[in-house]
């Protein structure tokens, strides 16, 4: 439970406020006891008759205290679904951030399917815009939005009315990120081929960055800045991978943060392989603050391996940096370092207000294609 007094806020005083002062008490020396079960009430009360203090302190205290205790359907059908129809983006935030780690479950399992099929449109597009939505693949996310949009409860999904919801889906969806054979499944469905015209510029886009090699889509980095060209949190063995360091690491100077991942292997013998990428921020008597990433590769075999290597700096809705470069890995050698000099600044991550962070975290994505 927690104790709140909104009643020493200025306020105008207006009809709106005399009718809020009779529903809320508010006077002065009084104080409302916050909890599980009047949170919401509170704060639908607080949005009708503009109580911002009030308001405030529902929402932090619903992410702070509620959201954790409660089912997934719980937040999906009660917080969720109230955050997106008053349009609270920081409990809206809080909600997906949630409901993203089951975002599988939710778009493919019988028990749920109801509940999918039942989001409007605005729901679904919080869902999309998520680059956190653990997933397989993104062509799982392209099967669920065909899914919602044949849903038969909906027929303005479908046909000639569903042409303005596409304009707002299609930027969301991330093309780039599916196999040619997965674009071609796109480009054959009966809704691309309903709104061909739609989905022209996002396909063949996406045919365009993954049949370039990475240094290309480096020296072409102004074409692939959309949001389309953000990875999400996808679960299968791919060639790509999206790490967040935070702000508080990037402050902490001389250590490591580690990060594990598993890639494709280009060798019959190893279904995949294993990798670290190693983030350092450390001082030096002669340069001051240095930045370091360097790339492992686990348990090289004699073959090596020769990879392309494209690291990508994002924000949460656009691309802002591309670096590309070659590497060599064998058993002698089974460390690079990516070559960042003349290519990222330490103020461009690390000043105040720093032009690469978002939210003061940062946001990278690292493809590889090994060298045949």
């Amino acid at each position: 439970m927690s104790m709140i007094s909104v009643a020493n806020q200025p306020q105008q005083t207006t009809p709106k406020n005399l009718a809020s002062t009779s529903v809320i008490p508010v006077m002065p020396q009084q104080s409302i006891v916050l909890n599980s079960s009047n949170a919401l009430p509170l704060l639908i009360l607080s949005d009708k008759y503009n109580v911002n203090g009030l308001k405030k302190i529902c929402i932090e205290y619903a992410i702070n205290y509620i959201l954790s205790e409660l089912s997934l359907k719980e937040i999906f059908h009660i917080w969720f679904g109230y955050a997106t129809k008053a349009y609270h983006l920081p409990l809206i935030q809080s909600c997906i951030e949630i409901l993203s780690k089951q975002f599988q479950e939710i778009v493919t399992s019988a028990e749920w399917e109801k509940d999918w099929l039942a989001v409007d449109r605005d729901q679904l597009l919080e869902f999309l815009k998520c680059n956190q939505l653990v997933i397989p693949n993104e062509f799982v996310v392209w099967e669920a939005v065909q899914k919602w949009l044949k849903a038969s409860a909906h027929p303005e999904r479908r046909g000639n009315t569903s042409l303005p919801l596409l304009v707002q889906i299609l930027p969301l969806v991330r093309f780039p990120f599916m196999s040619a054979d997965e674009l071609s499944l796109v480009e054959s469905s009966p809704t691309t081929i309903q709104h061909s015209k739609a989905f022209m510029a996002h396909t063949h886009l996406a045919y365009k960055f993954i049949s370039m090699p990475l240094s290309s889509r480096s020296a072409n980095f102004k074409e692939f800045t959309g949001t389309q060209f953000l990875a999400r949190n996808y679960t299968d063995v791919r060639w790509d991978k999206r790490f967040t360091v935070t702000n508080e690491q990037l402050y902490e100077r001389n250590q490591d943060h580690i990060f594990n991942f598993t890639t494709k292997s280009s060798i019959i013998s190893l279904p995949h392989w294993d990798w670290l990428l190693n983030f350092h921020v450390g001082l030096t008597p002669a340069t001051g603050e240095e930045l370091r990433i360097v790339l492992t590769g686990l348990d090289i075999d004699h073959s090596g391996r020769s990879i392309e290597y494209l690291l990508m700096i994002t924000t949460e809705v656009r691309v802002l940096k591309m670096i590309s470069g070659t590497k060599l890995f064998s058993k002698a050698r089974y460390s690079a370092e990516l070559e960042l000099q003349n290519k990222l600044e330490v103020n461009d991550i690390l000043a105040e207000n720093a032009p690469l962070l978002a939210n003061g975290d940062l946001h990278l994505q690292l493809i590889l294609r090994p060298i045949m």
